[in-house]
C-alpha cells in the first residue's frame, strides 16, 4: 500500500510540477503582453490588448475535461498505453495556460502606475521598468497565484486519473470506486489534504517581499540616454 501511495503521489506530483513549468513559461509572457498593452501603459496597443484578452478568457472558460477528451487520444498514440502520467501532461499544460496568464495579468495590474511613470521619467527603458519595477513589486502575488495555479492542477490530474493517467486520481479510482478500500480512500484523502495545507502555509513571509524595503535598496540608478 505504502509503495503504491508513494508512487501515485510522485506521478501526481510530476504531473503538476511538469504542466506548472511549461504554462509559467508560457503564460508569465503572455501576462506580461496582455498588461503592458493595456491603456495608458508601457505599449498601448488596444487592438492586440482586446484580441488577447478576448482568446485568454474563452480559453479560460473551456472546461478542463474538455481537453482531457480532445487531446488524450493524441498523447495515447504518441506515448502509447505504457506512459499513463505523461498523458496528462498535454491536457494539463493547454488547460492552465490561460489561467496562468490572466493570473499574472491580474498582479502586475496591481502595481501602482506611479512607481512605473517614476521609473520612465528618471530615464528607465520599458524593459527596465518591467525588471525593475512590475515584477518586483508584483512578485508576492505572483508566487501566490503559481501556488493556486498548482492546486488546480492537482484537481485536475484526478480527474485526468480517472482516464487513465497515473497518480493519485487513477489509484482512487481503481481503489476507492471499482472495490472501494477505504484505507487508500482515507490515505489519499490525507495525502491530497497535506498537499493543500503545503502550498497554503508555504508563503508565511507574505508581508516581507514588498518594493518598499529590500528591492528599493538594490534598485539601479536609471539614466537618460
Amino acid at each position: 500500500m505504502f509503495n503504491e501511495l508513494l508512487k501515485a503521489c510522485e506521478e501526481t506530483l510530476f504531473m503538476c510540477v511538469t504542466a506548472g513549468v511549461i504554462s509559467t513559461l508560457v503564460g508569465l509572457p503572455l501576462g506580461t503582453l496582455l498588461t503592458i498593452t493595456s491603456a495608458n501603459h508601457l505599449i498601448e496597443k488596444p487592438l492586440l490588448h482586446k484580441i488577447l484578452k478576448t482568446s485568454l478568457t474563452l480559453l479560460n472558460a473551456i472546461p478542463y475535461v474538455f481537453w482531457l477528451v480532445i487531446i488524450i487520444p493524441f498523447t495515447l498514440l504518441w506515448f502509447g498505453n505504457g506512459e499513463g502520467c505523461l498523458l496528462a501532461i498535454l491536457p494539463l499544460t493547454i488547460a492552465i495556460i490561460p489561467a496562468t496568464a490572466l493570473a499574472t495579468a491580474s498582479a502586475l495590474k496591481k502595481v501602482p502606475s506611479s512607481l512605473v511613470e517614476s521609473a520612465l521619467s528618471l530615464g528607465a527603458s520599458n524593459f527596465q521598468a518591467l525588471r525593475y519595477v512590475l515584477f518586483p513589486e508584483a512578485r508576492m502575488d505572483l508566487l501566490q497565484s503559481s501556488l493556486k495555479i498548482l492546486q488546480e492542477l492537482i484537481t485536475y490530474s484526478l480527474l485526468a486519473g480517472i482516464l487513465g493517467s497515473g497518480g493519485l486520481g487513477h489509484l482512487l479510482f481503481d481503489k476507492g470506486y471499482q472495490v472501494f478500500e477505504g484505507s487508500y480512500v482515507f490515505a489519499i484523502a490525507v495525502l491530497l489534504a497535506a498537499l493543500s495545507m503545503a502550498f497554503n502555509k508555504s508563503l508565511p513571509w507574505r508581508g516581507n517581499l514588498s518594493l518598499s524595503s529590500s528591492t528599493q535598496k538594490s534598485r539601479p540608478e536609471f539614466k537618460n540616454s
